[in-house]
């Protein structure tokens, strides 16, 4: 029976003071190893600080095409807090609109708790389920309780690097943490099994998990338009093995990013994601935990450098994925998709010299 290895990064640097300018980001630093083991990362977030003010956050609802809104009530706030599964319609058309702003949708969510105390956690539930409560004085606690609530992302200073050679590889993340993992393929191969799947958590007391499977391929075959596996070693499968070496080799090295967001809404994923691009230079990026609809998605990731993407779409504001590529390096095929993963074979391009 495999036994996770479970990853504890390092502590992050303190924050610098309120009024000195920002330091550029210290270079991570990675962790490579073997794989020997699932690697499973469950350090919860860190309650430094809030993401944004909740106590001056509004919730609307688009409403006809005159460009008028309604306003979610504090109840029904509290109801997707506690509950990330609300009508399609609210998760689909709802938009936040904080600091005089209107922005993609982010609800923080009592799932994400999970590193609180009992008494604080039972606190909080009490919290979010009362009703008749007076609303300014809620707003005003959860002002206070923000970074404890939502806290913002902080990526890990030492990040784990796993070398994909002859065995399948996987990974896991928890959805209250800001895990960063990496996979580096460190031998040739000309196909590369990938899936990506999140599963429900027991009840609100437990974090979602998040996995990716990385399977290399070298015995078989995978014939995509026809959804049928090839033994090429077997008598008999000469002429499809050597079509199979013609086919080209995926790249050199090629690394792959998996992050747990935690929520595409908030405003520090696009700078978070520029960031571990220029870090890491992946050839394929995995975002879990997304929370935002489809089309949110595609506006969001538009401008990121990437030029193919596949969206499996979270349910209400819970999951949800995001695969990027370039695709002139690789191509990424569906062999399969469900509401809450997706399956496919990542093989290369040829390149013109």
């Amino acid at each position: 029976m495999e036994v996770p290895v479970e990853i504890f990064p390092t502590s992050p640097p303190p924050l610098s003071p309120p009024n000195s300018p920002p330091s550029p980001p210290s270079p991570p630093k990675i962790l490579a190893i073997r794989y020997d083991h699932p690697v499973h990362y469950n350090r919860p977030v860190r309650p430094v600080m809030a993401e944004f003010n909740l106590g001056y956050a509004d919730y609307l609802i688009p409403e006809g095409e005159e460009g008028y809104f309604t306003d979610l009530t504090w109840k029904e706030v509290k109801e997707i807090m506690i509950n990330p599964f609300p009508k399609p319609e609210i998760f689909q058309n709802m938009i936040l609109y904080v600091n005089s702003d209107i922005a993609p949708i982010h609800v923080p969510q009592f799932h994400d708790a999970c590193h609180l105390p009992k008494k604080m956690k039972v606190f909080l539930k009490w919290l979010l389920e009362r009703e008749g409560g007076v609303e300014k004085e809620e707003r005003d606690l959860f002002q206070n309780m923000g970074q404890w609530l939502d806290p913002a992302p902080l990526l890990p200073p030492t990040r784990t690097m796993v070398m994909v050679m002859n065995r399948q590889v996987r990974l896991q993340a928890m959805s209250n943490t800001d895990a960063v993992l990496l996979a580096r393929l460190r031998r040739p191969m000309r196909q590369m099994e990938m899936c990506v799947n999140w599963v429900e958590a027991r009840g609100l007391e437990f974090p979602r998990e998040a996995e990716v499977y990385l399977i290399p391929l070298f015995q078989k075959w995978i014939n995509v338009a026809k959804k049928k596996e090839v033994m090429l070693w077997e008598p008999g499968n000469e002429v499809l093995r050597a079509k199979y070496l013609k086919n080209p080799l995926l790249p050199n090295n090629m690394t792959i990013l998996f992050w747990n967001v935690r929520g595409m809404g908030r405003p520090s994923f696009k700078p978070n994601l520029r960031l571990l691009i220029n870090q890491h230079h992946p050839s394929i990026i995995i975002l879990v935990e997304t929370r935002v609809p489809k089309h949110t998605t595609e506006t969001i990731i538009q401008n990121l450098g990437f030029d193919s993407w596949h969206i499996v779409e979270p349910r209400g504001f819970a999951g949800g994925i995001v695969l990027l590529w370039h695709a002139n390096d690789i191509k990424f095929q569906v062999m399969g998709e469900s509401a809450q993963g997706v399956h496919g074979v990542v093989e290369g391009i040829a390149q013109e010299i």
